[in-house]
């Protein structure tokens, strides 16, 4: 029945909308831009009447009065539409901080109308816009995480195919409102759809709101959609299903990614030839399947990119961040080239060692690191190899694993000891649905994907999907998840539009912020993980050195990783390498970042390893750990001031600080409502990204290792010449391709992708997080359904980077005849009523027999979990 009142409403709304128009053809330009004679301000009066029909049919049904004010009040807007001059883009407007936290219960509350807007129709026009979008958003948002969630905690093709019909409707949703608004504000009088222009136009929170959603990369072709789905979703399953054959094992081989192959690159006692063979098990499965697949996908998203308007995909990702793409890219190159020289020390320091451990033959002293002999499948973070390199490996650590053990803590104790800690800072506590809705085990009867993620699923449903294991690494995961999921908690009463971190850099920062503490000898003294109490000077000195080099290994060794992984993805996306090159440029910039190297030995010829990596396969942007390794440090400097804490930044414990707590959901509470560095300033009291914390953080490792790399070289020469040959593929349980997404039903012509376009429908998993670390950032699954296009040639795809300017809308009375207006303004509410559609389709979806079980929590964690 609501599908057929959707229906309705649509014809009638389109229907309406024409005739109005069609009485319009001889208005004159002005309909909406804030300036106009008392005759032409009665027929605005009247088309506006007519024109919110749609919206007052919604309203009504949910609250008369609300849509009797709300119609009156677009009259008023029109009537003293001001002709004035833009105000400043940049004005203030004030905002509830989290201390306000009671008064953000209502849309009018959190987003208060200035007194003079530069296009008061269109200010209107909008606000009842996002009001309307807001409700549907939020409840489709919720109906696709519970399908992801699923699917996730369960890899079953009932299950994919159950998400991908939500994710269709949702990303026909989403597309249909940014066409719905581009049309809006066209015919609002706006020169483009820049965020200067909709500043211009619009009070300060709206504006905000609609510059989110134009910020799209949303295909309008549903063939492109289905492409760019098809490609990620099999992609993805490469990642989560694939298995190795290690020694003489024949398939089928159930040597997963964790725990098998993680823990044989991590085991200090294993042999190079192990460690080689996991590693390239691994890669040379992964790499060979995903290679093809991404090449595709990179020709798919860059055509959705180009239809709104950016030159490629890495333009789209870089355009995130309250600045121009170019400016971000500077501000990330900077801000690596400061931290640049602290981790050639630690590079020249690890390398020394390890090379007097395996021998020159296997590390060259002056050369790069094999990646395979850095403990992480990725060389992403290092810890796995400390004791080889702790500045006094005699000395020793405290053994937090053993500690954990000894105490018989278990996998849901870990999750609740990194609640009490958020609890001391003044966090409310986690919902009950979490502790009996989450995955926080890998269960032994189904694939799930243990990439640990934190979710949000609306209605102050939180939860964790991990595969727990009780160790020193996973007590800091626990942590950083949580982090996402009580950043989610003091945001909650923004509207959804504002639900998301300042920028994705704060998101993946908070619970990194909190390991520091949680890491420091004082807190895991206070936990009774480690003992320090009645150690000479001396020897404390020595410990806490040791500790230091520890966090050095999983922090700093990350950075140039996590800020190389989308400096090749965006020379990809720019067409400047051809797809046969990808690879020799991942290992041509990890060699002169990071200095590693792959293993010089025989491998497949078409091997893509960047897709080994989940991030890559999942189509989830990364640079945000870099972000999130510096900002993280500049929280803690932060936070340990306002506790009261002098002393080294190492050793700081804000735990049960109500000061440090307070400042820190103050400026959790904004949301992304303002822009990342007025977010920053709360906290900081600086709007600039420094390493200078960190910097001062790690300044007694630094001095040490001055020292101890004197006179050493502490460069690494020249990239070896690849060995790679077309050798046969590694045995392995690899899915094909081809049919790793199975086929959706020809009811749902439009299959949408895994990664949803309703960003905050993702998990916070975050969308990615440097896989298996206690550094490890977290995955986000969040990431812009791109669209695909018929592939283009490699010189198309070499060719210059064209010159991109924001879409230039037609002005009404300028370029366009009345017949015009009528068929853009009815467009802009037949798209609307599209996009209502797509909204009924998911809600008899949802109510279909076979998908009760999201509509029944209890259901989801006896079918599911």
């Amino acid at each position: 029945m609501s599908q057929r009142w959707g229906a309705l409403t649509l014809v009638v709304s389109a229907t309406l909308l024409l005739m109005i128009a069609a009485t319009a053809i001889v208005t004159q330009p002005g309909a909406l831009s804030g300036s106009s004679s008392p005759t032409e301000t009665g027929q605005l009066q009247q088309d506006a009447n007519k024109a919110a029909a749609p919206l007052l049919h919604q309203q009504l049904k949910r609250s008369p009065k609300r849509a009797t004010d709300m119609h009156s009040g677009l009259n008023d807007g029109i009537a003293r539409a001001p002709n004035t001059q833009p105000q400043d883009q940049d004005q203030d407007q004030d905002q509830p901080g989290a201390h306000d936290a009671s008064k953000l219960t209502t849309r009018d509350d959190l987003a208060p109308a200035c007194d003079n807007p530069g296009n008061a129709g269109l200010e209107k026009f909008c606000s009842d816009f996002l009001t309307s979008y807001n409700i549907q958003a939020t409840q489709l948002r919720r109906s696709l995480a519970l399908a992801q969630f699923a699917y996730e905690t369960n890899i079953t093709d009932a299950n994919l195919a159950d998400m991908q019909v939500i994710e269709a409707n949702v990303t026909a949703f989403d597309q249909q409102v940014v066409t719905g608004l581009r049309i809006m504000l066209t015919f609002g009088q706006l020169p483009d759809y820049s965020p200067a222009s909709v500043n211009a136009a619009l009070c300060p929170v709206t504006a905000r709101q609609v510059n989110k959603l134009l910020l799209s990369d949303v295909s309008s072709n549903a063939t492109r959609r289905a492409e760019i789905s098809s490609l990620v979703t099999q992609m993805q399953q490469i990642y989560a299903t694939t298995t190795v054959c290690l020694g003489d094992q024949t398939p089928p081989c159930t040597n997963n990614l964790e725990p098998e192959l993680a823990s044989i690159l991590a085991d200090p006692l294993a042999t190079p030839a192990a460690k080689l063979e996991a590693w390239l098990g691994w890669h040379n499965n992964v790499g060979v399947a995903v290679s093809p697949l991404f090449a595709q996908f990179v020709q798919a998203s860059n055509a959705a990119a180009v239809e709104n308007g950016f030159a490629n995909t890495g333009e789209f990702w870089q355009s995130g961040y309250d600045m121009p793409a170019a400016d971000f890219v500077t501000m990330i190159d900077n801000l690596w080239t400061d931290v640049q020289p602290l981790y050639n020390q630690l590079h020249c320091h690890v390398r020394r060692r390890l090379s007097a451990h395996y021998g020159s033959d296997v590390v060259p002293p002056e050369g790069p690191i094999p990646a395979h002999l850095l403990g992480d499948m990725w060389a992403q973070a290092w810890s796995n190899v400390a004791s080889f390199v702790l500045p006094y490996p005699d000395v020793d650590a405290p053994d937090v694993t053993a500690a954990l053990l000894g105490q018989g803590k278990t996998a849901l104790e870990l999750h609740e000891l990194s609640e009490s800690f958020y609890s001391s800072l003044g966090f409310q506590p986690l919902p009950a649905s979490f502790w009996s809705l989450s995955m926080l085990e890998r269960p032994q009867d189904r694939d799930v994907v243990c990439h640990a993620s934190a979710w949000d699923l609306e209605e102050g449903d939180l939860r964790i999907k991990m595969c727990t294991v009780v160790n020193e690494e996973d007590l800091y995961v626990v942590h950083h998840e949580q982090g996402h999921l009580f950043y989610d908690q003091s945001y909650a009463a923004q509207p959804p539009l504002f639900r998301e971190a300042a920028n994705d850099g704060f998101h993946e920062a908070v619970g990194d912020t909190i390991r520091l503490s949680v890491s420091s000898p004082r807190h895991l003294e206070f936990l009774q993980l480690a003992t320090f109490e009645g150690l000479p000077e001396a020897e404390l000195a020595q410990v806490q050195l040791n500790a230091l080099m520890g966090v050095a290994l999983d922090k700093l060794a990350f950075l140039p990783f996590g800020y190389m992984l989308d400096k090749w993805r965006w020379q990809v996306f720019s067409g400047s390498v051809a797809p046969e090159q990808y690879n020799d440029l991942w290992w041509q910039l990890r060699f002169e970042l990071q200095g590693v190297a792959p293993p010089n030995v025989p491998r497949p010829s078409n091997i893509l390893d960047p897709g080994a990596k989940f991030h890559v396969a999942a189509n989830v942007p990364y640079v945000r750990y870099f972000l999130a390794f510096v900002l993280q440090f500049q929280f803690h400097d932060a936070l340990c001031r306002l506790a009261g804490y002098s002393g080294p930044l190492s050793n700081c414990d804000i735990y049960n600080s109500a000061e440090a707590g307070h400042a820190l959901r103050e400026m959790l509470a904004l949301g992304s409502s303002k822009s990342w560095p007025e977010a920053l300033e709360v906290l900081t009291g600086t709007q600039q990204i420094s390493v200078e914390p960190m910097i001062a953080f790690f300044q007694p490792l630094l001095d040490w290792l001055e020292t101890e790399n004197d006179g050493q070289v502490c460069t690494w020469g020249e990239l070896p010449t690849p060995a790679t040959t077309d050798v046969p593929q590694a045995s392995s349980a690899t899915p094909e391709a081809s049919s790793a997404t199975p086929e959706v039903s020809s009811a749902t012509p439009e299959v949408s992708s895994a990664t949803p376009e309703v960003s905050s429908a993702t998990p916070e998993v975050s969308s990615a997080t440097p896989e298996v670390s206690s550094a490890t950032p977290e995955v986000s699954s969040a990431t812009p359904d791109v669209s695909s296009a018929t592939p283009t040639s490699t010189a198309a795809a070499t060719s210059t980077k064209p010159a991109v300017v924001p879409p230039k809308p037609i002005r009404y009375g300028e370029d366009l005849t009345g017949l015009w207006v009528m068929i853009a303004f009815g467009a802009s509410m037949l798209a609307f009523g599209i996009g209502r559609l797509s909204y009924y389709r998911v809600k008899a979806f949802l109510q279909a027999e076979r998908y009760n079980r999201y509509d029944d929590e209890q259901a989801i964690l006896d079918d599911d979990l």
